[in-house]
């Protein structure tokens, strides 16, 4: 698939060219993007190889209650514990109706991630992919403002791509109260026969 290909070549060599200082700055930050672009983007939102990976290398979350932080009340989905230093915990989930593949981070440098996350998607930029900010909102949390971020990366020709989009808070649990989230970093196809929908 076309873009498939132009994407992940742009996307996972911007990756790997990650600032050393920005590593140095906040260890839970760049984790944070090295899982997202590790387990999503590298897997181009495949549910698939996204949950053949994730079986292999990481711890499956099955307690309902939990399970319900990261896919919601109807459960429709799965998700798995990713390893962290410290305390800190970071989630993979894959939406089953949708496709969407997210990382959920607990605590990071909320400043970092969002200018990682941008950098890693605006790097699918060439010639034949077009990159462009769908919204950039701020978001009321309940730790003062938060962002809503939604960036797309698309073929010219097929209009196949992808769909970003990061929601982060100041602080634990400032996003969704009462479960351990600042931050949520998103991809998913688009579909280009609904007229660039969303799968």
């Amino acid at each position: 698939m076309r873009p498939a290909y132009f994407l992940t070549v742009a996307l996972l060599a911007g990756a790997a060219a990650m600032p050393a200082k920005a590593q140095a700055q906040d260890y839970y930050a760049i984790t944070a993007i090295n899982f997202f672009t590790s387990a999503c983007v590298s897997n181009l939102a495949e549910p698939a190889a996204i949950r053949e990976r994730a079986n292999r290398r990481y711890q499956r979350v099955k307690d309902p209650g939990e399970l319900g932080n990261y896919i919601g009340n109807d459960r429709k989905g799965e998700a798995w514990r990713l390893p962290g230093r410290g305390e800190r915990r970071f989630v993979l989930a894959l939406n089953s109706e949708t496709g969407a593949c997210t990382v959920f981070v607990e605590a990071a440098n909320r400043e970092i991630v969002e200018k990682e996350f941008r950098q890693l998607v605006e790097r699918a930029g060439q010639p034949g992919v077009s990159v462009k900010t769908e919204s950039d909102e701020t978001l009321p949390t309940r730790s003062g403002p938060g962002v809503m971020l939604t960036m797309s990366a698309t073929d010219d020709k097929t209009k196949e791509g992808y769909l970003f989009t990061l929601i982060a808070g100041n602080e634990t649990g400032a996003l969704f109260t009462g479960k351990p989230i600042q931050i949520s970093m998103q991809m998913m196809k688009l579909d280009p026969k609904k007229g660039g929908g969303l799968n």
